[in-house]
């Protein structure tokens, strides 16, 4: 198994030489081939520029293009340069051209004149590229410029304007609308028996709808769910629950319509589709959003003691949803009526009018629904909140009556997606924090099941289940800023920015510093570690478990191969992300400079470490004393020892001190050990009988070794003492471990047979002479 492992790890690290060896063959040849095939791109993409008028859509396009070339450009050009400059000094080491030199000489210079000539034809073309690409680059850039200042800064008529212009519309509308259903009656009708076969099926979906809608009420009890106790998640799953039903109907509606052909389509029926979907998706997120407030807030209100639950807070709150509810409805029918008014084609005056409207009506309900909002719990960002709001969408009112359509629309379009996608990011985050809070408290049979994944011990904290809270909140919050990104409109400007600053990197003098690289790097690196992490836990559980390899054994080759896997997994992320290793003998000689100063004893305990691994003179349980620590090796690792004293204390040893000073293993080649009992008698008792005694008490304890003649009993008259005869007890036991153990037991037999036979342990005894002493009285 071993073998296999040394082998296994071989292969990885010849594939790690070798792959970027071969990568680079031939790198003048693929230089050469990449500006060939990049100038042909250019120049395509420049024609297409010049001879087209272009959209948008095509200008944000070349700019994203450009903002990828630009830098690749650069980059290759420094690389042609420095492959010359690496050409020219290889012909002047041949020397200047002679009659008399060598035919391999004279072939080795015409290779590299050639090779030279072409590189700087090919520089030439990448720097032509590349002032190409600026160019049109900053012509790129002002055309957005004036296309967007066009777009929102562009004035039509103003509210009285259009006012004055519906008399002479008035026709035009008629018009339009005849023309529009004459052109739908002229379609081929819809027949029968197309309608019944589609009305039975949305019949059976419906029934299948409110057969799902029940078992989930029963399996997620959605009868008694709102409790003083906000489950986002399961509100949520109950309230699209309720529209479970339609939601299936609306599915088979979109299929079918979608599966019609052209002749039978109606342009009408697909927008009240889409208006119903936005509708039945949205209504539902809104209704779990108030619950999970009126659940807050009654809860708030039984822990003050406040009986009244119908009044109050929860009043307003009521009416905040019923004005929340009404500007869904508001803004799905002003989608309804303006595209309706745009596909009959009915002109601007009638869209502009209808978006006025709707503007109006949404900026009322937003006022009211506000001012709810602010009476639910009056808060400083409430205030700053309401007020906010306010100036939004009044500011958004009075530039659609000014004129101002397009940035109304912005600045209404940013109003309202900000306020949806805060709100879907706050259920969500909760759902998220409640989801892991129960995983943890394992209330549950699933929930224990993951909490047993997350946390293989029960003493150890969640750190899995925390680490996947973070990494969930983490992709939340990048999806709120790319939706925000893309809502404000400054998608363009920031992967501009963020191509430039974030993957092609900030360049400080020769050095090209690139977050990309380096969270890229991090991650393989995180990745390598856990894999490590798995591999040391397999290798231990599974590969080396059932083989007759001691255990001190086993957890030095764990121990090792993690530090292969963790040496591997840095040199694979230094690699990505873009450092040099050609420049490592600078680092090397700066550490050495380190380590002849201040670092000695970090290498001293590195290497100490090592030995120990190898070598193993001391092994993980066994019982050690060093300097004035005594207990037991916890865990070997590279740098330090941790012993578990006898007192349950860890004590962290540096592995110097293992290999430099005196060290006492009890347990190095075998558990085996001696132990001593002394024993005082009173004089005048038989030695024989002592030495007899002691044996047998020594025979009958299980763990003194009886059978090995290479270690025997032996009982020893060791002197004579002030006031007893004093005899000694050696004898070997099997596990040394349990010496105390055994000491107290022998003790105990010792003194039960000492009873038996009368034979008595004395006191200390000293012998006082008095003298008399006569006092003559003068």
């Amino acid at each position: 198994m071993l073998s296999r492992f040394v082998a296994a790890t071989s292969f990885v690290l010849i594939l790690l030489i070798l792959i970027p060896a071969i990568s680079m063959a031939d790198e003048n040849t693929e230089a050469i081939q990449w500006v060939k095939n990049t100038s042909k791109d250019l120049n395509a993409s420049v024609r297409y520029i010049k001879t087209k008028k272009l959209k948008l859509d095509d200008i944000i396009r070349f700019i994203d293009y450009f903002n990828i070339e630009k830098p690749r450009y650069k980059l290759k050009e420094e690389y042609l340069i420095k492959r010359i400059a690496l050409i020219k000094n290889d012909v002047e080491k041949l020397g200047k051209k002679d009659k008399n030199e060598s035919k391999d000489v004279s072939v080795k210079r015409l290779q590299l004149l050639n090779i030279n000539k072409q590189l700087e034809k090919a520089r030439i073309d990448v720097s032509e590229n590349l002032k190409t690409v600026n160019s049109q680059h900053i012509k790129l850039y002002a055309l957005r410029k004036h296309i967007f200042a066009n777009e929102y800064l562009g004035r039509g008529d103003n509210i009285f304007q259009l006012l004055s212009k519906i008399p002479s519309q008035a026709v035009l509308w008629s018009k339009n609308f005849n023309q529009y259903f004459t052109r739908s009656h002229k379609k081929s009708p819809i027949t029968l028996t197309p309608v019944i076969l589609i009305s039975i099926i949305l019949g059976i979906v419906f029934m299948l709808g409110l057969l799902i809608n029940r078992l989930v009420k029963k399996a997620v009890s959605c009868d008694t769910l709102v409790s003083m106790r906000s489950e986002k998640f399961k509100i949520l799953i109950c309230e699209y629950n309720n529209y479970l039903p339609y939601l299936f109907i609306l599915a088979i509606s979109y299929f079918s319509y979608h599966l019609m052909d052209a002749q039978y389509s109606r342009p009408l029926v697909h927008i009240a589709l889409h208006s119903l979907a936005f509708y039945f998706l949205l209504r539902p997120f809104v209704n779990s959003l108030f619950k999970v407030l009126y659940a807050d807030t009654v809860s708030v209100q039984a822990e003050t003691e406040i009986e009244d639950y119908e009044s109050g807070s929860v009043q307003r709150l009521a009416g905040l949803m019923s004005y929340t509810k009404l500007l869904l409805i508001s803004l799905i029918l002003g989608y309804a009526v303006h595209s309706v008014v745009a596909e009959i084609n009915l002109g601007a005056v009638a869209k502009y009018l209808v978006q006025d409207i709707f503007l109006v009506i949404v900026a009322i309900v937003v006022f009211f629904g506000v001012s709810k909002l602010l009476g639910y719990k009056k808060s400083a960002f409430r205030m700053f909140f309401r007020y906010v709001s306010l100036f939004f969408v009044f500011a958004a009112l009075i530039l659609e009556f000014s004129g101002y359509r397009s940035l109304s629309y912005y600045i209404f379009k940013c109003f309202i997606g900000s306020t949806l996608l805060l709100s879907i990011y706050w259920y969500v985050s909760g759902i998220i924090t409640e989801a892991t809070s129960a995983i943890q408290s394992a209330d549950s049979h699933w929930h224990s099941r993951l909490n047993r994944v997350f946390r293989s011990q029960e003493k150890v904290a969640e750190s899995g289940l925390y680490w996947l809270k973070i990494l969930l909140k983490s992709v939340l919050w990048v999806g709120l800023i790319v939706s925000l990104v893309l809502l404000f409109g400054v998608y363009e400007l920031l992967k501009t920015y963020v191509n430039q600053y974030f993957f092609i990197g900030i360049k400080i003098g020769s050095i090209t510093i690139s977050p990309y690289k380096i969270l890229l790097a991090f991650l393989v690196f995180v990745v390598m570690q856990s894999l490590t992490g798995w591999f040391k836990k397999r290798l231990n559980d599974r590969m080396l478990k059932n083989n007759k390899i001691d255990h001190g054994a086993r957890e030095a080759m764990v121990t090792l191969s993690g530090y292969v896997g963790f040496s591997v997994a840095l040199v694979v992320a230094l690699s990505i992300a873009g450092v040099a290793f050609s420049n490592l003998a600078i680092i090397a000689g700066a550490l050495s400079v380190g380590i002849g100063f201040g670092l000695q004893n970090i290498v001293n305990n590195f290497i100490s470490g090592l030995i120990l691994l190898f070598e193993r003179p001391i092994k993980t349980g066994d019982w050690v004393i060093v300097g004035d620590v005594e207990g037991y090796v916890k865990k070997i690792s590279i740098r330090a020892t941790i012993i578990q004293t006898f007192d349950n204390a860890d004590v962290v040893v540096p592995n110097a001190e293992f290999i430099s000073s005196r060290v006492t293993n009890w347990m190095y080649s075998n558990k085996r050990g001696r132990i001593k009992i002394l024993v005082s008698v009173a004089y005048g008792t038989d030695a024989n009988v002592m030495i007899e005694l002691l044996t047998s008490a020594a025979n009958l304890h299980e763990e003194v070794i009886q059978e090995d003649s290479s270690l025997p009993i032996r009982v020893l008259f060791m002197e004579f003492g002030d006031s007893a005869l004093k005899y000694e007890l050696r004898c070997f036991i099997k596990n040394i471990d349990s010496r105390l153990i055994v000491i107290s037991e022998l003790n105990q037999i010792v003194n039960k047979k000492l009873d038996e036979a009368k034979i008595k342990i004395p006191y200390p005894q000293t012998d006082v002479h008095l003298h008399k002493v006569e006092y003559t009285k003068k």
